[in-house]
């Protein structure tokens, strides 16, 4: 009898282990695995062609994936309660590369409260201005969850210090909305300057269009603050307008990200051009009811929401000889301001379509400095001549001595740009530091 009860709590606890062991299994979380279907690695793709950026994520408590181009987020993906994170999130959007070179696509996966989950491994393809462009073809949906996670490609990682400066910044041309049975998408962009005020129409007219004269200008989906906020203009950025309110305090512009391709701008952060002032006025879309929950803050440059780093690097305080805080605008330090690397100087005219290897250099940094990004803008009226817009550059760099170096043969069709730092504070503001120019004929 003894040896009967022993079998039988000797079996009780096996199955009490096996019991167990299911359980931990069961509620073991999934790992998040990103996979980018488009574009592919070492892809070509042409210049000026709508390229998609496809793909999908599973894991648990998905609430926004950030799409970056270059290290710049050119879409935001978010569902609509982010309280109610999901398991399957589909990637659908749009971009147009302006400029041959290299570029780079990645993919950052974000869980409630700001919880960055992972960040995909990136993929490499270039921009060819010689490829003829493929004739178009439906969209291919992203693939549904299968019970195998799709594992992450795998590549050997390119420095970003190490691209030429063609990186850059462009906003899809038109947003794709997502499709998927899964939780609601949206889709928040972040565009980058368009056509420069003097773009024409193809009879000649000035078209209308307004610049930003603000740091950062909110886009919202109507005429007002209480309709949700779909993107972020950059001072300096353009937009073409399309239309203006009843009571002329918003202007309609074109934003790949609203509804039918629009979105509104409050007219006192903005300048607009004489043919603006002659627009008609547009209809406003319902108003919002209930006021709809914006999942989050749109920023040019987010970050995820980690705990504030201690500063490391040099002692700057007012009291320091390099402290700039002279200017309320300049809380930091700057050892060297920045320096265009060509003996000509600063105001020096390029011939076009010449190799002549350039530089910029500088040394900024202090504890009240968040990121530092150089900044190519396209610009009319910087060079004793003008030429057609081209898409900003944006790279960014750590605090401290830093020097990029470029060649002006990268541009055949000549350019006009600013060319200064756009630094982050830690209060949240965006400054410019250091303007140059660059002027290619």
């Amino acid at each position: 009898m003894a040896l009967r009860s022993a079998w039988r709590r000797a079996q009780l606890a096996a199955v009490a282990g096996v019991l167990g062991l299911l359980s931990a299994c069961a509620g073991a979380a999934q790992p998040t695995v990103v996979t980018i279907t488009s574009p592919t690695m070492n892809a070509e793709v042409p210049v000026g062609v709508e390229l998609p950026i496809q793909g999908s994520v599973t894991g648990e408590n998905i609430v926004r994936v950030e799409v970056l181009i270059d290290g710049m987020q050119m879409a935001l993906l978010t569902v609509r309660d982010p309280s109610q994170g999901v398991s399957y999130f589909p990637i659908q959007a749009v971009w147009t590369p302006s400029l041959a070179g290299t570029h780079i696509v990645q993919l950052n996966v974000y869980g409630p409260n700001d919880q960055l989950l992972t960040t995909s491994d990136p993929i490499i393809f270039m921009a060819r201005a010689d490829l003829i462009p493929p004739t178009p073809t439906p969209a291919a949906a992203p693939p549904m969850p299968t019970d195998t996670p799709l594992p992450p490609p795998t590549f050997t990682p390119v420095p970003t210090q190490q691209l030429p400066a063609s990186q850059t910044a462009q906003p899809p041309a038109e947003a794709a909305t997502p499709t998927s049975t899964a939780a609601p998408i949206s889709l928040a962009v972040v565009p980058s300057p368009t056509a420069a005020s003097a773009a024409q129409s193809p009879a000649g007219a000035l078209e209308p269009v307004l610049t930003v004269t603000v740091d950062i200008l909110n886009v919202r989906a109507g005429p007002g603050t209480n309709y949700p906020l779909i993107g972020q203009l950059l001072l300096g950025a353009t937009a073409r307008v399309t239309g203006r309110s009843a009571d002329g305090q918003w202007w309609q512009i074109r934003s790949p990200a609203g509804a039918g391709g629009v979105g509104w701008v409050f007219a006192e952060l903005v300048q607009v051009n004489e043919p603006a002032r002659s627009v008609a006025i547009a209809i406003a879309p319902p108003t919002p009811t209930p006021a709809p929950t914006v999942a989050a803050t749109v920023h040019p440059v987010p970050t995820p929401a980690t705990s504030t780093p201690v500063y490391g690097g040099p002692a700057c305080t007012s009291a320091s000889p390099s402290w700039r805080g002279a200017n309320p605008n300049y809380p930091f330090c700057a050892d060297q301001d920045v320096t265009w690397g060509d003996p000509a100087g600063d105001w020096a005219i390029y011939p076009n379509g010449k190799s002549i290897p350039l530089s910029i250099s500088w040394n900024v940094y202090g504890p009240n400095i968040d990121e530092i990004w150089l900044r190519f803008d396209s610009a009319d009226g910087v060079c004793p001549f003008n030429r057609p817009a081209r898409a900003p550059i944006s790279l960014q760099f750590p605090q401290g001595a830093a020097s990029f170096r470029f060649n002006a043969g990268e541009y055949p069709n000549g350019a006009t740009f600013r060319v200064f730092l756009l630094i982050k504070l830690k209060d949240g503001r965006w400054v410019q530091f250091g303007e140059k120019r660059l002027c290619i004929e």
